[in-house]
């Protein structure tokens, strides 16, 4: 076996690195000492692009400077109200839309010759259903209570102007069905603010309730 004098001491190997800067000795693949390097960015103390204080780290700017441009990012309500909103969503809170939807004037179709009011889209209900939503296998096989809560008013801002969609208050992954008293009706806008947590869902209708609110709530025949 080689003694350590034939291939020479780790000295003579690996000598010792001088620091470029101060002239310091430094570990071994190092480009720095501890010293010089602690002084380079982010590490270093920097003026504030904003007021010109002394900060440290990767940030450009202090925390009060990030406090007031915060602050004055805020999204306030388009309405009356004025309150702070989220970073994203709606421009005005749950109150002003729907005070806002009670009071938006009405719009006629725009088809010719229909007099009906405007529902989505500059068309009436009827119009609608025959461009946006066409027929689906089997849909009038029956008057279920889901079909029949598809009908009514929605429960929070009152809008009828369209069938309302069916919401579940239990999700179906966690097994909640589209039965009573587990479904609601909801219109398109509030069944999408009622998924964001921005509403809070109505109480849910009983069976008896649903179907007294139809005259015929016999099954049709599929034609």
């Amino acid at each position: 076996m080689a003694s350590r004098r034939e291939y020479g001491s780790f000295e003579s190997h690996h000598p010792k690195q001088v620091c470029p800067d101060c002239g310091g000795q430094m570990t071994h693949g190092s480009k720095r000492c501890r010293k010089c390097w602690a002084k380079q960015a982010p590490f270093a103390w920097k003026p504030c692009l904003t007021c010109d204080e002394k900060i440290r780290g990767a940030s450009t700017r202090c925390r009060s400077c990030y406090d007031t441009d915060r602050i004055a990012a805020r999204r306030y309500c388009a309405g009356e109200c004025g309150a702070v909103l989220p970073d994203y969503g709606p421009k005005r809170c749950w109150d002003c839309e729907l005070k806002r939807r009670k009071e938006r004037p009405e719009r006629r179709c725009s088809v010719e010759g229909c007099l009906k009011k405007n529902d989505a889209r500059g068309l009436c209900s009827s119009h609608y259903q025959q461009q946006y939503r066409p027929r689906r296998r089997g849909e009038h096989r029956g008057n279920t209570a889901k079909q029949l809560l598809s009908r009514w008013p929605c429960q929070l801002c009152c809008y009828d102007r369209l069938p309302c969609d069916v919401h579940r208050l239990i999700p179906g992954p966690q097994g909640g069905t589209y039965r009573p008293p587990n479904i609601v009706a909801l219109c398109v806008r509030c069944h999408r603010e009622v998924h964001r947590g921005i509403a809070v869902a109505p109480e849910p209708p009983t069976e008896a309730d649903i179907r007294a609110s139809h005259p015929n709530p016999t099954p049709r025949t599929a034609k």
